[in-house]
């Protein structure tokens, strides 16, 4: 007996000895997992950690970001709170505790949280703290429309629907444990939208061959052709957030419904995704998404067009109106509308449904498509069936899974008019304590405030004959390589600075001779969301300076578009004389506020190129009243332009 009590004593005091030896085993599985991005099984390993060890608070932030990034947000949410108000805390860490809180509906919390983030990174802080009141307002706005959630919906992931007739299409993950995703592979299923339990598994075939994870699948309107998007991984968070590459194939369908023919796109590569597809006219017009470089930010929209010889065209990136600093997936088209998700444009959090209108080349401003549609939380892959119901993929709270598929009944879309701007925000405190150039007698008064010269000039006898102008778009306390790569997106607005002084890292764009052409600059990036952004005169001092990104917007005069010749354009009906100012490979280089006050503005792309036009004048002379003030302007190369079949002719 005494023998026994020796042994279980021993046992008693050599488990905690056992778990302590076992946890430096524990955290390598852990880091492997969430270098993996398999973050539901990291939460898991990091909190056997915790158990055995309580006072590890090392691993707490990446426990919080796991949490986060598996949607376990209020467990997230618990250990971010005991991390971000830290001395130590990793600043990165306030900005995705502050994107939790918004998408958690506490937006004057989140408020708070990106306002202290924007001490670090006041262009992104700054931008998401106004979002917040944004999305108080909207959210408050009465709906008139119908949610539901579809039964076919299941405790995985249900997501990227496509209508069909009267059956929706859509991919969906079934899995064996309800707080790990543990399905060995997305599948196509097929439900009757009069009956959303009637799922058929006919087609969970079409893709076993091709591929593990599927990014969506889209149709021609015959229904003969289809396009679809595969990737090796199953998480949707990592197709989205472009964390492992999708591809893009298009297949032909036989009258036994079988994919057969199968394509790849011809611009894939291996490096970047290219993913989100959706065909329409006829399946001649590719619209998609891709985080390829010469974008402006992460996924840009582009489209693709197919030739009599059955070639795609070298894809077109939409444009500024469309594509952000941020992401914009899953584009729909229909009607001329053009329907796809962002996480930049003023939403109420994390992805929205957004739209705008096409019009010849022209594409209108971008209008939120509200709570009909909308959450705090994710909305992507939006559709609609022929009796203008809307379904749309979300993972907003009291789902059944992941993510579950919606249907928006009698779905009323936005009218055609701007939605409340976001108010401008401060400048930023270096530039309040900076001191002003006096060389800006050109610049209008209103601009003024917003020139400065770098303190470090004073001391340097060569500042007046060699200052040049840069736009400084944030100044930061902590630098590293990880936050420099996020700047060389700007690199579409022109070369991209970083100048060193007294522990702090400041961010310019440029440089400009003439102060109004960085006046120009200044105010397309505040327009397009970057507030604190204004004007430094400094020269480049190799010393201090040095070139994060080389501008990727300037191209030779060959590049440039080619001209529509008409020899007798029709100008019978009232308002076709425009008047073609300028064309642009960076959109919206120059300050519109030049030309606003001679006719509507209007924006058209070609060959990758905007072009300004004004219009619209009923006659031909009082367009060409219109150039002679645009050429005492500066635009020595304007001309007058008419608009036939959604194409510009010059006169």
């Amino acid at each position: 007996m005494k023998n026994f009590i020796c042994f279980a004593f021993g046992i008693i005091l050599l488990a905690p000895i056992s778990r302590l030896n076992s946890q430096p085993e524990d955290l390598k599985t852990a880091d492997k997992q969430y270098e993996l991005k398999n973050y539901g099984k990291a939460a898991s390993f990091y909190e056997n950690i915790l158990l055995a060890d309580p006072e590890n608070t090392q691993i707490l932030p990446k426990l919080a970001l796991s949490y986060k990034y598996s949607n376990q947000t209020e467990q997230a949410i618990k250990v971010f709170s005991q991390i971000v108000n830290k001395p130590s805390t990793d600043m990165e860490l306030l900005f995705e505790y502050a994107d939790l809180l918004r998408s958690s509906g506490n937006f004057e919390e989140a408020k708070l949280y990106f306002e202290k983030y924007a001490v670090h990174n006041p262009v992104v802080g700054n931008y998401f703290a106004q979002t917040c009141d944004y999305a108080q307002t909207q959210l408050k706005q009465p709906n008139y429309c119908k949610l539901k959630n579809l039964e076919s919906n299941t405790k995985g992931s249900d997501f990227a629907p496509v209508a069909i007739g009267e059956d929706l299409l859509f991919a969906s993950e079934r899995v064996t444990d309800q707080n790990v995703k543990s399905a060995s592979r997305v599948e196509l299923f097929k439900a009757n939208m009069s009956n959303s339990k009637d799922i058929s598994s006919n087609l969970r075939e079409v893709l076993n061959k091709e591929s593990k994870g599927l990014g969506n699948v889209n149709f021609t309107e015959d229904g003969k052709h289809v396009v679809f998007s595969k990737s090796n991984e199953l998480n949707e968070h990592a197709l989205i957030q472009a964390l492992t590459p999708l591809e893009i194939y298009f297949a032909d369908i036989d009258g036994k419904d079988s994919w057969t023919n199968i394509k790849p796109f011809e611009y894939n590569q291996k490096a970047y995704s290219y993913g989100f597809p959706a065909l329409t006219d006829g399946g001649r017009t590719l619209y998609f998404a891709s985080n390829a470089p010469g974008g402006f930010g992460g996924y840009d929209l582009y489209v693709s067009y197919k030739s009599p010889d059955d070639h795609w065209s070298k894809p077109q990136n939409l444009g500024a109106i469309i594509n952000t600093p941020g992401n914009e997936i899953s584009p729909y088209f229909k009607d001329q509308l053009l329907f796809f998700s962002s996480d930049w444009h003023q939403g109420f959090g994390g992805f929205d449904v957004f739209k705008t209108k096409q019009r010849g080349d022209v594409w209108e401003d971008v209008q939120n498509m509200g709570t009909c549609v909308n959450s705090t939380m994710d909305e992507y892959y939006f559709t609609m069936d022929k009796d203008g119901n809307g379904y749309f993929t979300s993972n907003r709270f009291g789902g059944k899974g992941g993510e579950d598929i919606y249907q928006s009944l009698k779905l009323k879309l936005p009218k055609d008019a701007k939605g409340p701007a976001i108010l401008d925000t401060e400048i930023g405190e270096m530039a309040l304590n900076a001191k002003a150039s006096m060389s800006t007698a050109e610049v209008a008064k209103s601009q003024e405030a917003l020139v400065f010269d770098d303190p470090a000039l004073l001391d340097k006898k060569e500042a007046q004959t060699n200052k040049v102008y840069f736009v400084q778009i944030t100044s930061l306390t902590k630098y590293s390589e990880q936050v420099e790569e996020r700047f060389k997106k700007y690199a579409v607005y022109g070369d991209v600075y970083k100048v060193n002084s007294d522990g702090v890292t400041k961010i310019r764009i440029g440089s400009f001779v003439d102060v109004n052409e960085a006046v120009a600059l200044m105010n397309l990036l505040r327009k397009n969301g970057v507030k604190d952004a204004f004007i430094v005169g400094d020269i480049i001092d190799p010393v201090r300076t040095s070139l994060i990104s080389k501008a990727n917007v300037k191209v030779s005069k060959s590049e440039q578009p080619a001209e529509n010749k008409m020899v007798n354009p029709d100008v019978s009906e009232e308002g076709k004389y425009k008047i073609r100012v300028a064309e642009y490979k960076a959109p919206d280089w120059f300050d519109i506020s030049k030309i606003n006050d001679l006719g509507n503005i209007e924006h058209w792309t070609k060959s990758g190129w905007t072009i300004i036009v004004l219009g619209n004048y009923t006659t031909e002379n009082s367009a060409k009243d219109i150039i002679s003030k645009l050429k005492a302007r500066g635009f020595k190369d304007s001309y007058i332009v008419v608009e036939e079949n959604g194409k510009l002719f010059r006169l």
